[in-house]
């Protein structure tokens, strides 16, 4: 029995030296036992090496074993009954339970314990108190030692109950993995295999303490324990030093072996430690053996000569830090003969980085293996149970019911999937008693055989709940054994299994290996949670809610394993996880602060702080962060001496958010050392001359060939142009490069077919059209909607305001009332009944569907009450009265003025409804005055009615006159004006007016509510509408010089000029129906005084708009003063 450490620096040949000796002494005792111990994550590459290394290739008499592995061997050689172990799922289920069991008598963790991954936080810190042999008398005396800590104590404290919970739990025939080592202490001795056998330990920075023990149980038994220390040149092994420095987990480790040999009574073997000058590895390349000799301990070494091996590169991000990565693979094996298997990636970030790297591996076509366990939380599988939990707790809601349907498992096409969401979405259907019966609501645009659709949507999906049923109502308690056996039936019911076979065959004919193999192993990990469950709660009572908590648990501890599919392959890892043997060439990515070395904070239950404070009261814990930190040099340095051939190391300015990133301290190390090398800055544009993958020069070929036209940019197309594999997409990048835009008009019969012979167009639609005439086709040819929404928004309330209104003036009609002697309680009154009368009507639902809705619906009645009090002071400050309300003239009004010949075929009908008219008659004259209702601050801009962007208060005056003729054939009808109510509650800034001078408020408010428009400025008009009018008017938008004659500012016409408007109109009406029939659909936006079409357009994303390509441009429209506007009005008319 001895003991035997063999040590070295990194690439010194230790394992090289071990292995040989091992498999020398196999042969010639082939009737002893030789063991191999390696960590959990390398027994398979061990294995591999040993049999490379073996003149018979093969193991026989060797064993290649992990800590737990090794335990399950001395359990199969000692016999007896063994406990059940449980893994971590087993693990998190039993602690969600006892959360559940003890959570009122929980002080700092209550209600923290259904978070996501709080469970997980819970059984990790238990597991460290299993393997640092802490338990509840431990955590007693932590608990004592900190009472003046309240915050750790209470932590302590509930740790301490769940603990006792779970331990309770496991006194039923179970273990935890943590545990095995120890019941292994225990067995070791009726081990026979370990008698006189001979065991090493390979690629361990450190021992846990039950490893320990283990570990001095086998110096007992064991022939002879050899283990491997990574240890520098020069260092004294035995020489007591502090945490900072490199190699201190090393002496840390010699000299606990040393102890545990000492206790043990085991000889201990001289030690044999490797010479390192230069490292066997790096034996032909001298800059990295002076980087091995020197890096994070003589910080004064400078290696003056060139360095070629090593390369810096900087990056904008990291997509193009991932694109330089493989454009350099690609040249190694191209160029420099490399294999991809003697080349790996580590990576600084593991989190964004592995999805990014993957992504260019493939573009590169290069091999690869990404050495990581993949988690199955998120698995559209899992995703599909958990989402199937939240739909029954939610009660068929809509979030949770698109979150199951969209798991692609429920037997709906993406289709019917968009199509029943689409439904969804326009009519906030949700309950489970609504799912059962017949939907018969239909919103704008819905018809009879789409409702027919969606209720056969319905059927199917109720259908695939049914053998859920049993789990109604959510909130009763069953045992955990019928929640099983339910979504046993569930699953079988919607043949997830042949689905999950389809996806796996989908994705290996992709090439897709990882989730081939994700895939494949899904279905068993899912089942097995159920059985887990059954075995360990079945009895349990819980409600649906803890069930689905203890499902997150368990899905959230599982994680796939993938199997290098290939040998020749890049393997891409981690700095602690990923075990790299005989490579050349390593690539080191994300080198930015943040990421080497990690972020400080571990986080956790039990904070930095609090581990701080423990180890210096000599609680021994996992490592600090700022142990971590030193941790963290070793395991560079051990990665960074790897390569024997070059090491690249490269960074990105910015990650994938677009969050400013700083070059990693490393860097600095480096370029001390090295001072002639320079640092590269990676070029999104790769130069011809290093063109190697098609993928390259497709992308170069995509880019230059407009702007370039060499000999090189000539013959790459003409490559890809002679290849039949390409030639299709040169062919569309060609048409792609020289595309310019031109306005091409679909046909007078096209046009003919989608807007018929006559147009029968609202106000709005002219102005759309004016605006932009694609928008116009989209909405109105093709009928191009947005999806209809259940929600009540800022912009919905302008059909309340309308609606309200027109109710106000019904009421105030019966009421016995006028304008004029309403009293300011009764128009409030009427004002609320009006707002009552909506909300209760059918189109209101969604007024009642949330307390954010019912504010709105407050909010609204007082803007209201507001916009009645001003409007009656409006109508009493003038002579006119209000007529009539919401008068709609539509196809079956016959008024010249709406009814517009185009051609000899070809008519244009416009409808509208105007929303007050007010009047005002005398014994020859009828007066007319037009009022539109707007909830946005509308401003009337004589420009845009020119530019036919704002035609409707002209088209609706015309209309009005047109009526009101029809009425009165014996007097003559005047155009008194046209005007905007804008329907808002101004607010007055504070020192604006003096506090409480509420006459001062008031008139502010009555200022901010003056209507705008045009207002004729004969026959007295204006003091017909404002009677008391002195200065600036509070009614319309005049003001009155002293001398009594209007001002230059204010919006007036003469009754020829308004006539000349409408006539305007009614030609820019025409000329519009009569492009829209000859099929103009071009992509021309307006632009005008910084405003666009293009700013709040809905089709944005469908027209292609983009001034950067040839033949896109806006329709640039000139500013003219008002003069210079009537005289175009006065050439377009009389032309």
């Amino acid at each position: 029995m001895s003991l035997k450490l063999l040590m070295g620096p990194s690439g010194s040949g230790k394992t090289y030296r071990l292995y040989g000796d091992l498999i020398r002494n196999s042969m010639e005792h082939p009737e002893k036992s030789y063991l191999i111990v390696v960590p959990e994550q390398f027994t398979m590459q061990t294995q591999k090496e040993i049999v490379m290394l073996h003149p018979n290739k093969g193991i026989m008499n060797i064993d290649v074993l992990s800590f737990n592995r090794l335990a399950h061997r001395i359990f199969d050689a000692a016999g007896g009954s063994q406990k059940v172990v449980l893994d971590d799922t087993g693990k998190s289920l039993i602690l969600r339970r006892v959360a559940s069991q003890k959570e009122e008598e929980l002080i700092s963790l209550k209600g923290k314990l259904r978070r996501l991954g709080y469970i997980n936080e819970v059984k990790s810190v238990i597991s460290e108190f299993l393997q640092y042999d802490i338990g509840s008398r431990e955590l007693e005396e932590m608990i004592a030692q900190n009472k003046g800590k309240p915050a750790l104590c209470g932590k302590l404290k509930d740790l301490l109950l769940l603990y006792e919970g779970f331990r309770s739990f496991l006194s039923r025939n179970y273990i935890t993995t943590e545990e095995i080592l120890d019941r292994a202490c225990h067995a070791a001795e009726r081990a026979d295999f370990l008698k006189n056998a001979e065991v090493v330990f390979d690629g361990f920075t450190g021992f846990t303490p039950v490893q320990n023990r283990l570990l001095k149980k086998l110096m007992r038994i064991a022939e002879k324990i050899t283990v491997t220390v990574l240890l520098g040149e020069g260092e004294n092994p035995y020489e007591a030093d502090k945490d900072q420095k490199l190699f201190h987990l090393s002496r840390k480790t010699v000299q606990s072996l040393t102890c545990l040999a000492g206790e043990s009574e085991t000889g201990k073997e001289e030690d044999e430690i490797l010479p390192g000058s230069p490292v066997w590895r790096y034996r032909d390349n001298e800059p990295l053996a002076f980087l091995e000799s020197n890096l994070f301990r003589n910080y004064r070494a400078v290696y003056e000569k060139e360095a070629p091996q090593i390369s810096l590169a900087q990056a904008i991000n990291p997509s193009l830090e991932a694109e330089w990565v493989c454009r350099q693979i690609v040249k190694l094996v191209r160029e420099e003969g490399y294999r991809y298997g003697d080349i790996a990636v580590i990576m600084g970030d593991n989190e964004s980085m592995p999805g990014v790297l993957e992504t260019k591996f493939l573009r590169y076509q290069i091999p690869y293996f990404m050495d990581a366990t993949i988690g199955i939380l998120m698995n559209p599988f899992t995703e599909c149970l958990r989402a199937a939990c939240e739909v029954l707790l939610d009660d068929f809601a809509y979030e949770s019911m698109l979150r199951f349907l969209r798991t692609g498992f429920a037997g709906l096409s993406d289709e019917e999937t968009d199509f029943f969401e689409n439904y969804l979405r326009g009519t906030g259907i949700r309950g489970r008693k609504r799912y059962a019966q017949a939907w018969e609501v239909k919103f704008r645009g819905f018809d009879d055989e789409e409702l027919l659709c969606v209720n056969d949507l319905r059927e199917r999906i109720v259908k695939v709940f049914l053998p859920l049923e049993s789990l109604l109502p959510v909130t009763k308690k069953r045992p955990a054994q019928i929640y099983v056996r339910a979504f046993y039936e569930f699953v079988a019911e919607m043949k997830i299994q042949e689905q999950l076979k389809a996806y796996e065959e989908r994705f290996d004919a992709q090439g897709n290996k990882a989730k081939v193999r994700e895939y494949a192993q899904i279905y068993r990990y899912v089942l097995e949670l159920f059985d887990q469950i059954m075995e360990l709660l079945p009895e349990e009572e819980m409600a649906l809610s803890e069930f689905s908590d203890i499902l997150d648990a368990g899905f959230g501890e599982m994680r796939v394993g993938i199997i290098p599919p290939g040998v020749d392959q890049v393997v891409a890892g981690d700095m602690q996880r990923t075990r790299l043997t005989h490579i050349k060439a390593l690539f080191l990515m994300g080198v930015n602060d943040g990421y080497i070395p990690k972020n400080g904070s571990k986080g956790g239950i039990i904070s930095e702080m609090d581990r701080e404070l423990l180890l210096s009261q000599n609680v021994e814990l996992s490592p600090t962060t700022r142990q971590q930190s030193y941790i963290q040099r070793l395991y560079l340095y051990m990665n960074l001496t790897k390569p024997s051939g070059k090491l690249f190391l490269s960074w990105s300015r910015v990650s994938e958010d677009g969050t400013s990133l700083r070059p990693s301290y490393l860097l600095r190390v480096i370029r001390k050392m090295f001072p002639l090398i320079s640092v590269s800055e990676v070029q999104e544009e790769i130069p011809e001359t290093q063109l190697r993958t098609p993928e390259e020069g497709l992308r170069a070929l995509a880019s230059g060939l407009r702007e370039k036209r060499t000999p090189e940019y000539l013959e790459l197309y003409r490559y890809f142009k002679r290849d039949e594999a390409y030639a299709p997409v040169v062919s569309a990048l060609t048409e792609l490069a020289f595309y310019e835009y031109k306005d091409e008009p679909i046909s007078r019969a096209v046009a003919s077919a989608l807007y018929g012979k006559t147009l029968e167009n609202s106000v709005t639609r002219l102005e759309q059209y004016a605006s932009c005439a694609y928008a116009h086709f989209l909405k109105y040819g093709l009928m191009l909607r947005e999806r209809e929404e259940f929600s009540f928004e800022s912009r919905d309330m302008g059909m309340v305001f309308h609606a309200a209104l027109e109710s106000f003036s019904k009421h105030l009609a019966k009421s016995g009332y006028t304008w004029f002697d309403i009293p300011d309680e009764k128009a409030e009154e009427l004002i609320s009944l009006a707002i009552e009368e909506f909300t209760q009507g059918q189109d209101a639902a969604i007024l009642k569907s949330s307390a954010r809705n019912a504010y709105m619906v407050h909010r609204m009645e007082r803007i209201l009450k507001r916009t009645v009090k001003i409007l009656v002071e409006q109508v009493r400050g003038g002579v006119f009265v209000p007529n009539e309300y919401e008068v709609a003239f539509s196809r079956s009004t016959d008024l010249s003025s709406i009814d517009i010949s185009l051609s000899e075929e070809e008519k244009l009908k416009i409808h509208g409804r105007i929303d007050r008219m007010d009047t005002y008659e005398t014994e020859d004259c009828v007066y007319v005055k037009v009022i539109d209702y707007k909830s946005g601050n509308q401003e009337f801009d004589l420009l845009s009615v020119y530019y036919g962007l704002d035609l409707q208060l002209v088209v609706y005056l015309d209309a009005a006159l047109c009526m009101m003729r029809e009425k009165n054939p014996k007097k003559e009808v005047i155009p008194a004006g046209v005007l905007y109510y804008h329907v808002e509650d101004p607010i007055v800034e504070r020192g604006a007016v003096k506090e409480q001078d509420m006459d001062a408020v008031n008139a502010k408010i009555r200022q901010a509510l003056t209507m705008r428009g045009i207002v004729n400025e004969e026959h007295g008009i204006i003091h017909m509408m404002d009677q008391e009018i002195n200065g600036k008017s509070e009614i319309i938008p005049v003001t009155l010089n002293r001398d009594g004659s209007v001002s230059k500012s204010s919006c007036v016409a003469t009754s020829q000029e308004l006539k000349l408007i409408s006539d305007y109109v009614s030609v820019k009406a025409g000329k519009i129906g009569r492009e829209i029939l000859a099929g103009e659909i071009g992509v021309r936006p307006y632009e005008l005084s910084g405003k666009s079409a293009c700013d709040y357009c809905a089709y944005r994303s469908v027209c292609g708009f983009d001034e950067g390509m040839d033949g896109f441009k806006k329709r640039r429209l000139r500013k003219m003063d008002r003069q210079e506007i009537m005289e175009q009005v006065r050439k377009e008319v009389t032309s």
